[in-house]
């Protein structure tokens, strides 16, 4: 991609999805963090070439209308061909600058240049914390077998590979909380039709959320004020009491956004009247309470 004297960065789930510059804008196509396609748009062409990634994420291949760009790297990610390229991702799936040859890891947290085998600054959680006593080094030393998309701390690539689950573990997770939590129930549709991890994700992290509540609540650490909202104030320790009330704003977000896909599953029946939501149902703090009073 052309390097232009401004550019827009667009993250998704931590993973780098779109990039707007003055003159071009590329946007990847990727499955469970896979890359698998980039779209180029410029005011001349649209050009989508086709990607082939390592077990790493690593661009090893670009094919668009028969040419072809194979990439080869060393093991700490340098290559002399992605200067004579439009190629936007590259080692480790991460975006390589053309004007510096390096990578911005952790949504620009750090800048990491294979050519010098180190990052250009110290991590700020080192060297006591989960960066390593080595301040500047990559993957401790050993990039075969990790990388650092966080520019934080090495992972294991093959235990990254498959961290990640299956659509159908997603949907019996979704479904289990829907078991768990009846005011899901109007979620059912969603846990049976969707292909969409994220969007099943959401039954389940909400299922978690209320689970904690409700037993917060049970056990008389949080409780319902006169205004029918959660209270902590009976929560001492403040990191626990804001742990609490994140869970109220996870319930919440996610409440939107299943709300905001939910008329694309048609219901094959109507939901019984006392597993469905009232017709008021928001996404602020009291619509996320009455989730939880079953």
């Amino acid at each position: 991609m052309p390097q232009n004297s401004k550019q827009r960065l667009f993250y998704k789930n931590g993973h780098l999805s779109s990039a707007i510059g003055s003159d071009q804008s590329v946007t990847v196509f990727s499955n469970l963090s896979t890359p698998f396609a980039e779209r180029r748009t410029n005011e001349h062409s649209i050009e989508t070439p086709l990607l082939i990634t390592d077990a790493q994420l690593s661009i090893l291949n670009s094919t668009y209308h028969g040419h072809t760009i194979n990439l080869i790297y060393t093991a700490y990610g340098q290559t002399s061909r992605l200067h004579a390229t439009d190629v936007f991702l590259a080692f480790t799936g991460q975006r390589h600058d053309r004007l510096t040859h390096c990578y911005f890891l952790g949504n620009g947290y750090r800048t990491y240049s294979p050519a010098l085998m180190r990052f250009h600054s110290p991590d700020s959680e080192s060297p006591f914390g989960r960066g390593g006593h080595n301040t500047y080094a990559y993957c401790s030393g050993d990039p075969l077998n990790y990388h650092d998309p966080s520019g934080h701390s090495p992972i294991a690539w093959l235990k990254s590979l498959f961290k990640g689950k299956s659509v159908m573990q997603r949907r019996d997770l979704a479904l289990a909380a829907i078991e768990k939590n009846p005011k899901l129930e109007k979620y059912r549709t969603i846990a049976n039709q969707s292909t969409n991890p994220e969007e099943l994700k959401y039954i389940s992290d909400t299922g978690k959320a209320l689970g904690v509540l409700k037993s917060s609540l049970n056990k008389g650490e949080i409780y319902i004020d006169s205004r029918g909202n959660l209270a902590y104030d009976r929560i001492i320790d403040p990191f626990e009491r804001e742990s609490r009330q994140s869970l109220e704003g996870i319930v919440a977000e996610n409440e939107k956004n299943l709300q905001s896909i939910l008329p694309s599953y048609p219901a094959v029946q109507e939901p019984l009247p006392s597993t469905s939501f009232t017709s008021h149902s928001s996404s602020s703090p009291t619509a996320a309470n009455k989730l939880i009073r079953t």
